[in-house]
């Protein structure tokens, strides 16, 4: 990956980012393809109100942390505080539970994924608004919101912000879900 996107997500050793929660679409969804066969590009089905999460009583409460390591590799923890959001369909196969009504938090413990290597690959997406760069994430580690996947697209990063977006497998039904994250530094 280019030097300068190493440093913004790790401050050059260890950063922590959030759900930056205040912005409309920090959690949304949309088609993996439109239906003429070009890339989906954005949440057109959902996207979430500013703190529209606040509720669930876990979501928000992730601490998401990239760390560069000595030898130049990269790693991720996900500190979730024993609790996970769940997506509907993950829940029943990821955790044995009945189907739920809806997407809800539930005990999870993610300390087998903490340090999970990061690889990094072009993802050729065709994505005209996406950096053009992966991440794929060892022992099943996942950014915070379950939908059972570890693979992720960097769709902007800046000083502040990290968008991404992660393709979920539902039944042979691929969905497109965004996340927008801010660096905790930049709210201290």
């Amino acid at each position: 990956p280019p030097a300068d996107l190493l440093q913004t997500l790790t401050n050059g050793s260890s950063r922590v980012w959030l759900w930056k929660k205040e912005v409309p679409a920090h959690l949304g969804v949309g088609p993996e393809f439109n239906d003429d066969g070009s890339p989906g590009d954005g949440p057109i089905w959902y996207a979430a109100a500013p703190f529209e999460k606040e509720g669930e009583g876990c979501l928000y409460n992730d601490r998401l942390t990239f760390t560069q390591n000595g030898d130049g590799s990269v790693s991720f923890t996900l500190e979730n505080e024993g609790v996970t959001y769940f997506h509907v369909d993950e829940a029943a196969d990821a955790l044995g539970v009945e189907r739920p009504a809806a997407d809800q938090c539930y005990d999870y413990d993610v300390t087998g994924t903490a340090n999970a290597a990061v690889g990094f690959f072009e993802t050729g997406s065709g994505l005209s608004n996406s950096t053009g760069i992966g991440m794929e994430f060892g022992n099943n580690a996942f950014m915070s919101y379950f939908v059972n996947s570890s693979t992720y697209e960097i769709m902007s990063i800046s000083e502040d912000e990290f968008h991404v977006r992660v393709v979920q497998d539902v039944d042979g039904f691929r969905l497109a879900w965004y996340h927008k994250f801010i660096a905790e530094d930049a709210i201290e």
